[in-house]
């Protein structure tokens, strides 16, 4: 004759009753903290930097929604904007979905990856006044880039040194809104992708410099 097999819950932990698998509950609250984890930290949407002269990499300086009250990093998912006039440090490795340099600057000497999907942009003046500079052989890569994107903006970039890119894997537009400067000096090197455009507004005067390469 057979015994009945007493049924278990879905965590399969028994009450009243020493479990057999005394890790299986363990393991699911594991998972369940972990995944809860991953969503507080890398669920952000919008990042907008709200200090003056600061890193990157701290979270202080980014407001980033009431989800996160401490502030946030960007990440791949994030599309981030400096608007204040602040200035940010990258020295270690950055990331974002796009990012918005509409009232400010970005010293850039490691690297900083924007998504490469289709509508990803690095924008360097948007309404206002943007500046990018990427020196100490460092390198940003983006799918457009884009200085002076609208009328009334103005926006200016440097690559300068040996080692120091700027990789635009589809184009690169300079001055279709409104002036822009692009400068490589010093062995910096540019990418335009497939397309480049300088001065596609015709009442704002773009230039590109290139020299000692």
């Amino acid at each position: 004759m057979r015994r009945p097999v007493p049924s278990s819950p879905p965590n399969r932990c028994w009450a009243g009753m020493k479990s057999m698998f005394p890790r299986s509950c363990k393991i699911t609250s594991f998972i369940s903290v972990s995944l809860f984890l991953s969503i507080s930290l890398f669920g952000q949407s919008t990042a907008n930097w709200q200090a003056g002269v600061g890193a990157w990499g701290a979270v202080s300086n980014w407001d980033c929604g009431s989800g996160f009250p401490n502030g946030c990093v960007p990440n791949a998912g994030t599309a981030a904007t400096i608007g204040n006039g602040g200035t940010v440090l990258i020295g270690t490795s950055a990331a974002a979905q796009s990012l918005d340099i509409n009232a400010g600057s970005v010293l850039n000497s490691s690297t900083l990856s924007l998504s490469p999907s289709s509508g990803r942009y690095l924008t360097i003046g948007d309404s206002g006044f943007g500046m990018l500079t990427i020196s100490g052989g460092g390198t940003v890569n983006d799918w457009v880039g884009n200085i002076a994107a609208k009328a009334g903006s103005s926006g200016t970039v440097l690559v300068t040194g040996a080692g120091s890119q700027w990789n635009n894997s589809v184009g690169l537009a300079v001055g279709f809104g409104g002036p822009g400067t692009l400068t490589i000096q010093n062995g910096g090197v540019v990418g335009g992708g497939s397309a480049i455009g300088i001065g596609g507004n015709p009442n704002s005067v773009s230039t590109v410099s290139v020299d000692g390469v």
